[in-house]
């Protein structure tokens, strides 16, 4: 399960041929990167080897509110899925509304998305041009204003196949104090993501990760949202800055 991060596609060429051999399956987590695109130009989501699972809450590069899509390979995988976000039930909506019963096959859940976030993702679909460029635009933005500052590095992104997500830095040093710092001042920064090895969900199969760890101890996310202007960004930045003056 390849995870793109912050709407980075992530190449397999290299390994599919081992994968396939080993009968292994892929399952994309793509919920940074709806609009981005693979290496060759391909867009996400749209290789045929490949079940693609993108979010779509309120934060995300396309929003419908709350839910996300899945990218079926088959037709009969798109059937399954469709079966199972609605209690395991085979005929579709459109067939139950002539019906007097329907056929439920196996088990299933309740995770169809609702009228109304579907009609929130239709308009947001139609000016997804604009939103993706101006998420573009932003993270260059902050790559200009960083460069050049003193105990940080930018994650990079191929900005010209990405639609990003987030924008995240590594710190050298004394990352929890200058994300409290900053939160004191009331900018949102934020930790992207502590790891899973050390949650407790995961604890009987916990094993030592240290490269795993130490990124996890100095990444820090900047705000990032399409609203914001160069002024906020540079706002920002100097407000981290300032943050990494008063905590060295």
């Amino acid at each position: 399960m390849p995870v793109l991060y912050g709407g980075r596609a992530v190449d397999l060429t290299p390994i599919r041929g081992h994968l396939a051999g080993r009968g292994i399956q892929i399952v994309e987590d793509a919920a940074h990167a709806f609009g981005s695109r693979y290496p060759n130009g391909t867009m996400v989501g749209a290789d045929p080897a490949v079940l693609t699972c993108f979010s779509h809450d309120p934060i995300k590069n396309l929003t419908t509110g709350q839910g996300g899509t899945i990218v079926p390979r088959t037709r009969e995988e798109a059937a399954a899925l469709r079966s199972l976000r609605l209690f395991g039930i085979v005929q579709s909506k459109d067939a139950r509304a002539s019906l007097t019963s329907y056929e439920v096959q196996g088990p299933g859940m309740r995770f169809d998305m609702s009228q109304l976030n579907a009609a929130i993702g239709l308009a947001q679909l139609e000016r997804f041009p604009q939103t993706a460029a101006v998420r573009q635009h932003l993270w260059c933005t902050y790559q200009a204003e960083l460069a050049g500052l003193d105990g940080i590095r930018l994650v990079d992104v191929d900005v010209a196949k990405t639609v990003p997500f987030n924008c995240v830095v590594l710190l050298k040093r004394h990352r929890d104090n200058i994300f409290l710092h900053l939160r004191e001042h009331d900018i949102g920064f934020a930790v992207h993501y502590p790891p899973n090895h050390s949650q407790v969900a995961f604890s009987a199969w916990r094993r030592d990760l240290p490269v795993t760890g130490q990124v996890a101890g100095r990444i820090l996310g900047l705000p990032f949202h399409p609203s914001m202007t160069h002024d906020s960004v540079r706002y920002t930045v100097a407000a981290l800055a300032d943050a990494i003056k008063a905590t060295s």
